[in-house]
């Protein structure tokens, strides 16, 4: 009895020895279902896990295999696992030197989008300081974007009164926003 279990253990070692190509191939097909580009050294860092991942636990993983699926079958949904698992590890370690222009720009962005609301938030309180005339004015210069001469028509005023009242508001509005927020 003793004599054959080193010989199931070298038979083992047989069997991974010729999974060896395919193991390779499902690392490389792996890292493209994944959308990683590998480095030539990464890949071989993932065959050799993949190799110490079969021979765990006196070659569990390998005796597991059942023959309900191809052997190729099988050895690709290991590899996969395995390289699943090894990029999220990865994207859980990424170095401050690594990041993008991009990605130390998202803080900026954030920060510009509150600014961006507080602004708003300004502007609708200097809006209700506003006459009804300057409203109508306001919201169909800045909100419909209309021409002037379509302001004048809807308003019923003359163009050159649509150019000085137009001017008169973002005075005015300039001189509510440049107030302090309270």
């Amino acid at each position: 009895m003793a004599a054959a279990a080193p010989s199931l253990a070298q038979d083992l070692r047989q069997v991974i020895e010729s999974l060896l190509p395919e193991i390779v191939l499902a690392v490389h097909a792996s890292f493209r279902q994944c959308h990683h580009r590998s480095t030539n050294d990464e890949a071989d860092d993932i065959c050799q896990q993949v190799i110490v991942l079969l021979m765990e636990d006196d070659f569990r993983r390998l005796r597991s295999f059942d023959h309900i699926s191809s052997r190729r079958t099988w050895l690709c949904a290991v590899v996969k696992n395995h390289v699943i698992n090894y990029l999220r590890r990865q994207r859980a370690t990424i170095s401050l030197s690594d990041l993008t222009a991009c990605a130390i720009r998202c803080a900026a962005m954030e920060e510009e989008r509150l600014i961006a609301r507080e602004q708003r938030e300004r502007l609708r309180a200097v809006l209700t300081r506003l006459t009804k005339r300057e409203l109508e004015l306001f919201e169909l210069c800045f909100v419909a974007e209309s021409s002037t001469a379509e302001i004048a028509e809807e308003m019923d005023i003359k163009l050159t009164s649509v150019r000085r009242r137009k001017h008169a508001l973002v005075k005015k509005l300039q001189g509510f926003l440049d107030l302090p927020a309270h």
